[in-house]
This record gives structure tokens, sequence and C-alpha cells, in this order.
């Protein structure tokens, strides 16, 4: 699904929030499936947070929350979220972006290593990145000293499942991927992304899905 002219700004992020044509809300906390809110609870997540951003109109940091907690989950990562009350100082969204402490990151990055649909992580243990093998809504996690950030680019760097591509078309895909900065900020789009693509509908519009 490529984004429309008349949605897509990136340097400008269209918001969920407020008088938007076109876009879907963000689901309220009771509208979750009972098994994303305990996940989401579980990495402090919960209603608590929820509703404290549904008050001071954070609908994009909402959204977050659900895009990466839906990438995450369906690719089997989502159990590395740690919020526990020790680490939750770590623990935060940014427009488009997940931050959290992770509970076992040497294990996250050998399952990442061993992953055909991961690139490898650099050699460092301190700081390192992995990048799903994704030309188009990939999932990007990075490893900095204390913590780790995750965010979902709507245009990669590699064709799916391919380590190498011919210059011209990687040229264009790392032109792509430039652009593709801004607009993981937009959230909407990429929900409306994951939905294309088939991931779980239920927590990203409710469970009263309808496409």
């Amino acid at each position: 699904m490529q984004p429309t002219s008349q949605q897509s700004s990136w340097n400008t992020p269209h918001w969920c929030s407020g008088p938007m044509p076109g876009y879907r809300p963000v689901p309220c906390w009771e509208d979750l499936p009972s098994y994303a809110q305990h996940d989401l609870e579980n990495a402090g997540f919960g209603k608590k947070w929820y509703e404290e951003m549904d008050a001071l109109d954070g609908h994009p940091l909402m959204l977050t929350a659900l895009v990466l907690y839906v990438k995450l989950k369906g690719m089997g990562l989502w159990s590395f979220v740690n919020g526990s009350e020790v680490n939750r100082q770590y623990l935060t969204c940014n427009s488009g972006e997940l931050q959290f402490y992770c509970r076992n990151h040497p294990m996250l990055k050998a399952l990442l290593t061993a992953r055909p649909d991961f690139t490898n992580p650099e050699a460092s243990d301190v700081k390192w990145s992995s990048r799903e093998k994704r030309s188009v809504g990939s999932l990007h996690i990075r490893k900095y000293e204390l913590f780790v950030q995750a965010h979902i680019d709507y245009y990669g760097l590699l064709r799916n499942g391919t380590w190498w591509v011919a210059p011209p078309v990687q040229l264009a895909q790392m032109a792509a991927h430039g652009l593709s900065q801004q607009s993981r900020r937009d959230v909407c789009e990429v929900r409306e992304l994951l939905l294309a693509q088939g991931w779980d509908p239920a927590p990203l519009v409710g469970k009263a899905y309808r496409r």
C-alpha cells in the first residue's frame, strides 16, 4: 500500500486525534481485546498510562504503543519489553518510536542474529541495530547502552528476503528510506500499512474491526 498524497506529509505528521477525515479513531482501552490489554499492562502501557495519554490528547503516543505492540507481538518479540517498576524509567513513547528496557538483550541479539528475516546486529554488545528484511513496513530495533528502541520504517533498506539489490534499485530504496525517517512518525499511515499487510487488526482499531 502506497500512502496517498492527500494523507501523507512526512514533514508534518498527521495525528489521529481531532477532526482527521479518512483516519480511523484510536481505540479506547475498553475496546482493546483482553489479550492486548494483558500484554500492554505487563509491559507498562496499561490502563492508567493509556487513559492518561487519552486525557492529554496523546493519541499519537497511544497509537505508537499499539502499532509497535502488534508488530513486535506478531514477530515473537514483545516478551522482551520490560515494564517492571525498577526499569520503567526507560519506558517511553515518542511519535512512532517505542523505547524500553529489554528483559534480556543478549538473548534478543542472538535471536535476531539467527533469524533469516533480520540483518545481523553489529559486533558491539553496547550499541547495535538490526532491521527486518522487508522493503515496506520494516521493523528496526536499536540497542543503546541502557535501553532498546523500536520503530517501523515505512520504507526499509532491503527488498523482501534479499541481502543484495542492484545499485539503481538500492539507491531508490535508500532515498525512500530517507523519507521513511519522517514517515515512521505518521502512525496513522503505519497503522493502515499494518492492516493492509494482514497484521492483527483488533488492537489497532478495536474489537469490532471492520475493513
